[in-house]
């Protein structure tokens, strides 16, 4: 198991953002959150989304025979989007020992724009100022982005200022953070023996209703694959919230009414954008990491309950969203504008866009 849970330990995550920038005039950009596990393994979620592509493109479409980065999103080993020089290649550390982005890439929809997430292993939890790069389809990179942690605190201590810088910075008003970040630790239901937790970032990309979240939960069944899987080929979790992954309209996890249901504005909302998240598989251990962003339509989460299904869509764990204590610290996110779709992209381990992202590219 890479995580050890107890109760009252919740997984915290480090959250970085970056806005994605054109590379020349490619004209692509976007944004993407990316949650950096607190664990020893190295394990980080990301997600996110950049217009400005190429139409229609499929997996099938993308690379050629010498280059093997069509269609690529990866986080890189340099220090800015400067020059290739100062990007440098893809980001992984000893032990992980072969290339674990070569398999990220990203589809797009008839208006050129791409959603795409994933969980990657890269030997290391310290991503901050690395380069988040996008791919086109022959591999050229066309948009980066330098990931700034939404906190100040998932920065490593700074060297004490000279006189000078730290008298101007006392004269600078504080930057208050555009954002509200949740941790969440969830515990059985009815003795299910599952438990987890995540990360959860509100008012994502500076827009007020989308939320994005990265977590694990353990003590699942086995070997599960989803019939939603990006890998294709499942044949689990059919029934209805079957290996879900929601925040719930309830506050407390002491039964199912006082759990509530989905939680989004129903006023707002077409459909339940609930409906295709969650995790993608499980482990020889029962293990599953789950990372997407919703919009809900709802601006306020405090207090809210983050609830994990068992593939037969039975509530297995629950718990409460706590905001974050350290939110009131100059932030150094990325802002911002760009506002996206209403519904959901689904997660994915190591690969492609989902298959809900029908939901977000109408």
């Amino acid at each position: 198991s890479l995580f050890c849970y107890a109760q009252g330990t919740t997984m915290r995550s480090r959250v970085y953002t970056a806005k994605l920038r054109p590379i020349g005039n490619s004209g692509v950009d976007g944004n993407v959150a990316v949650f950096a596990s607190n664990d020893e393994t190295g394990v980080i979620g990301y997600v996110g989304y950049a217009h400005g592509l190429q139409r229609n493109l499929n997996l099938e479409m993308c690379g050629t025979a010498n280059n093997a980065q069509g269609c690529g999103v990866h986080i890189h080993s340099g220090t800015s989007c400067f020059d290739k020089a100062t990007q440098g290649g893809h980001y992984f550390l000893a032990p992980v020992r072969s290339d674990p982005w070569r398999q990220n890439r990203y589809i797009t929809n008839g208006k050129g724009i791409a959603k795409f997430s994933g969980i990657v292993s890269i030997g290391t939890n310290n991503v901050v100022g690395k380069p988040f790069l996008v791919h086109n389809k022959n591999g050229n990179r066309v948009a980066c982005g330098e990931l700034l942690p939404v906190f100040p605190d998932d920065l490593p201590p700074p060297p004490p200022p000279p006189p000078s810088s730290q008298q101007q910075q006392q004269q600078q008003p504080p930057i208050r953070a555009r954002t509200i970040v949740y941790d969440v630790e969830t515990l059985p239901l009815s003795n299910s023996g599952v438990v987890g937790g995540a990360s959860i970032l509100t008012n994502a990309f500076s827009v007020s209703d989308l939320v994005c979240f990265f977590g694990k939960a353990n003590g699942l069944e086995i070997n599960q694959r989803s019939v939603r899987s990006a890998i294709g080929g499942g044949r689990d979790c059919r029934a209805t919230d079957g290996c879900g992954v929601h925040i719930h309209s309830g506050f407390a996890c002491t039964s199912v009414g006082s759990q509530g249901g989905h939680f989004y504005d129903q006023n707002r909302m077409k459909a339940d954008p609930w409906v295709v998240t969650g995790y993608e598989s499980t482990d020889q251990e029962g293990n599953a990491y789950f990372i997407d962003c919703v919009s809900t339509g709802e601006t306020s989460f405090d207090q809210r309950l983050l609830i994990v299904h068992s593939s037969d869509g039975t509530r297995v764990s629950c718990g409460t969203m706590e905001q974050r204590t350290d939110e009131n610290a100059l932030s150094a996110i990325s802002a911002a504008t760009t506002t996206m779709t209403s519904g959901s992209f689904f997660s994915m381990v190591a690969v492609v866009a989902s298959t809900s992202l029908i939901l977000l590219l109408q």
